[in-house]
């Protein structure tokens, strides 16, 4: 089971998480959105700060994160922002996506249906 924590909370985010209930082999461990000011449990998940997300990459080291956030720039800023690396980031693809046999897709990849 791999454990996903999601950050951004709006619109994008949202329909990554439905990818995440859709999906058997994952499950949601957190939401990360600057709309909350600190890191806490609420209904099983975490959520909190995006600034928390190295310490929930403590808590949770085999966590994969997603950055669910629809503006490139804005996404390409967070990303450079938290530092994690490469390899701390999901490959998520839905159960119902086709995929050429020759694409090569590498973490921090959202395939959609």
């Amino acid at each position: 089971m791999q454990n996903v924590v999601i950050i951004g909370a709006g619109g994008h985010g949202k329909v990554v998480r439905d990818l995440v209930k859709e999906r058997p082999d994952t499950a949601l461990a957190g939401i990360l959105d600057d709309r909350y000011e600190e890191l806490h449990v609420e209904n099983g998940l975490y959520r909190g700060p995006s600034a928390a997300a190295e310490e929930l990459a403590r808590l949770h080291p085999d966590a994969k994160f997603v950055l669910a956030v629809g503006q490139n720039g804005i996404r390409q800023q967070l990303y450079e922002r938290l530092g994690l690396p490469l390899e701390r980031y999901a490959v998520l693809i839905h159960p119902s996506a086709v995929i050429s046999g020759s694409a090569r897709i590498q973490n921090g990849t959202v395939v959609m249906a």
